[in-house]
């Protein structure tokens, strides 16, 4: 036996299983060593015919054992196995075990197909060879299932074969259609047998039993069944106001019920009769079958006053009142036919009439159908042949590519492989996302797949290759670059593995660190965010406020002036109107505002003169590398708990360990492709003349800044100028005293 070769994916170890002896370690692997226990068969795109065959208790799920059976078994009939390992889709009818019980069976049937095909010099025969004899064989007769298709009878068999199809429901073929067994034939001829005893049950004696009323008893009872339920109901409020006479007014309708009827309408006024009583209801233990009755039901009360009523209870004339005795009479007269007809044997329709149910039941036609179906179940034999060599071939092609998507996951964390997992790729925001996985439910898969530390993506997908249109959901990850646009809303294009073209779409994102580049920059962002919000926010306001003004002086302006009062005496003439004195003081305003500007870009030069700029570089340097040091090492520390093994998990997996998603993975997963090799860049777009100049001004005025940085005497220049102290006055020589 060859050595345990172990490859470290992941973080976790997976078992290499490239060689024939690699498969077999298989059986001697703890399962705790396997990367996966169970898995559901949607999530492996491989070919369904061989999730089939592994599937061996149809519960839509691959187990640890059902993989070491197969492989069992496919050892067991192949003496050469290195088919498996390349996956070849082609076997090799000398590679099959002719020492096993099934061997040469199994190269008789292959021999079989290849001359049917032409081929019988030819020793090795396909897939899809054998799946195209699989179609043929299926449709046709004996196929070994022991159910025989209309279509695969003679015509004078197929009416036999459609009432017993009719009646029993039959059995679905393998071909797909629903065809008869030889025990539907025989249920048939018992349900025939029944019926035609159960239609003669009122011949004889018991005809009066039966059918009390005749031909017309199943009109009466039709009658009495429809009337029922409202006869008890009127029955029971007549009892209750003979117990409680007070429970009239609760009886009547109310004010409130009959204010809310729409009297103009027939529909509302049917259904309210529909739930009222037959009857006001009375004291009396009597329901009047004419006179003042619910419309709705008169014409049925008057079948049972005129014509039940009386034949039942043995009256001359037509019954006008009915006691709760008479109606219990009425019905016990007529419960021998009703439990008549609840015997009635269910299948055989009502128009087959008694002379063609006995002809059919009598004739050769069912026996021969039923002996057609027992020569279909000889060939069951042959069809398990069939059945297994396209189980060998289908495990011969698969089987080697499935362990390595179960057992280890190697292609996984390879680039140039696709593993069965995977279900496409998604083109979105000029990236190619290959990580994508089928999602059933994606409110569950969320709620584990939260979890991981990925940054995932839900995505419906529609197309509409012919009349239909097709739809599924998947999950995509992003593992490499910045967010950028991607969100709820985004459009994309996914090709499946069959490059099958899909509309895109997502619906929900978990949104996740995606790489260290981007955490770094998230506080830088977050600061922008926030000034620029604030900075919106304090713009809008004094828009509003300006807003407010404007339309303040305009609703102003539209009333006339008061007259202007008479200037004092001694006052200085003002300008004619008041255009002039406006216009001075917006030019004292903005020459103040201007000197205002100096004297702030003064400042902030003369604090900055007295700081070596390579010290505030550095400084700002500094800080910028700090912070995003420290959040890129968060970052860091986050990206490396993403876990691929708790993603596939909430897909429904059963893994074993974690598999760590690694910078190097993450960059395979998600690409953003560059130009083709060879290519010209070409810069053709139109700029902005806007924003060519507000760049030009904002770097006016940083090299402003520098140089008054650099050069101490633009600080003299840019300081208001100051005024001279004011020069002093000499004091008086004091005066000479008085000679």
């Amino acid at each position: 036996m060859s050595r345990w070769v172990f490859r470290r994916y992941g973080f976790i170890e997976h078992l290499r299983l490239t060689e024939v002896e690699d498969l077999e370690h298989i059986e001697d692997l703890d399962k705790a060593r396997w990367a996966a226990t169970s898995a559901p068969i949607e999530q492996l795109q491989c070919d369904p015919d061989l999730l089939r065959v592994l599937d061996s208790d149809g519960n839509a799920r691959i187990r640890v054992e059902e993989v070491k059976a197969a492989r069992r078994w496919l050892w067991a009939r192949l003496v050469n196995r290195e088919g498996v390992v390349a996956g070849s889709r082609t076997l090799q009818l000398d590679a099959v075990d002719r020492g096993h019980a099934d061997g040469p069976g199994l190269v008789a049937l292959g021999a079989f197909l290849l001359e049917r095909l032409g081929e019988s010099g030819r020793g090795h025969i396909s897939v899809d060879e054998i799946r195209s004899f699989r179609a043929a064989y299926v449709s046709r007769f004996p196929n070994g299932d022991g159910v025989v298709t209309v279509a695969q009878l003679p015509d004078e068999l197929k009416d036999t074969a459609k009432a017993v199809l009719g009646a029993t429901g039959g059995a679905p073929d393998l071909s797909g259609e629903v065809g008869v067994r030889g025990e539907d034939v025989d249920r048939w001829l018992e349900l025939a047998a029944a019926t035609l005893a159960w239609r003669h049950e009122p011949d004889g004696d018991g005809a009066a039993t039966l059918l009390p009323l005749g031909e017309g008893t199943a009109a009466a009872a039709a009658t009495l069944a429809a009337l029922a339920p409202k006869v008890e109901q009127y029955l029971a409020q007549c009892a209750l106001l003979r117990l409680q006479p007070g429970a009239a007014a609760r009886l009547a309708p109310s004010e409130a019920e009959l204010a809310a009827l729409d009297v103009a309408d027939p529909g509302a006024i049917d259904a309210w009769l529909d739930h009222a009583s037959l009857a006001s209801p009375t004291p009396a233990d009597e329901l009047p079958l004419t006179g003042a009755v619910n419309a709705r039901f008169a014409a049925r009360l008057a079948e049972v006053s005129e014509t039940i009523a009386p034949a039942l209870l043995g009256r001359d004339a037509p019954v006008t009142r009915l006691t709760a005795a008479e109606w219990k009479q009425l019905v016990a007269a007529l419960a021998p036919y009703e439990a008549w007809r609840a015997r009635k044997p269910a299948g055989i329709p009502d128009e087959v009439t008694d002379e063609a149910l006995t002809a059919l039941a009598e004739a050769s036609e069912p026996g021969a159908l039923k002996e057609l179906c027992a020569q279909d179940g000889k060939a069951a034999e042959e069809l398990v042949r069939f059945q297994d060599l396209e189980k060998l071939a289908l495990l011969q092609a698969g089987f080697g590519e499935l362990v390595n998507n179960f057992v280890s996951f190697p292609a996984l964390f390879e680039g140039d492989r696709r593993s069965l997992l995977e279900v496409g790729t998604l083109i979105l925001d000029g990236r190619r996302l290959n990580l994508c996985f089928r999602v059933v439910d994606p409110a569950a898969h969320k709620k584990i797949a939260t979890l991981s530390g990925i940054f995932l993506c839900y995505v419906d997908l529609t197309r509409k290759p012919g009349a239909t249109v097709e739809t599924q959901r998947i999950v995509a990850a992003v593992t490499a670059g910045t967010r950028g646009g991607i969100g709820p809303g985004k459009r994309g294009v996914f090709y499946d593995r069959q490059d099958g073209e899909w509309d895109a779409l997502i619906t929900d994102v978990v949104a996740e660190p995606i790489s260290v580049w981007e955490a770094m920059l998230a506080p830088f962002l977050r600061v922008r965010d926030a000034v620029g919000s604030r900075f919106e926010k304090m713009v809008g306001d004094k828009a509003k406020g300006l807003e407010g003004e404007a339309s303040a002086k305009a609703l102003d302006s539209t009333t006339a002036p008061p007259a202007p009062a008479a200037a004092p005496a001694g006052a200085p003439p003002e300008a004619a109107g008041g255009g002039m004195a406006g216009m001075q003081t917006m030019l004292v305003g903005g020459t103040l505002a201007v000197a205002a500007a100096g004297s702030a870009l003064a400042f902030v030069v003369q604090t900055l003169a007295g700081i070596s700029l390579l010290d505030v570089v550095g400084a700002l340097a500094g800080l910028v590398a700090a912070v995003a040091a420290v959040f890129g090492f968060l970052g860091w520390l986050r990206l490396r708990r993403r876990d691929l093994a708790t993603l596939l998990e909430a897909g429904g997996w059963a893994l074993n360990g974690r598999m760590r998603l690694n910078g190097h993975l993450a960059s395979l997963m998600t690409r953003r492709p560059g130009l083709p090799a060879g290519s010209v860049r070409e810069v053709r777009t139109p700029r902005s003349w806007a924003g060519r100049i507000a760049v030009l001004l904002l770097l006016v005025v940083l090299g402003l800044v520098v140089w008054a940085w650099m050069d101490p005497s633009v600080v003299a220049w840019l300081k208001p100028a100051e005024e001279p102290p004011p020069a002093e006055v000499p004091a008086a020589p004091a005066e000479a005293p008085p000679g």
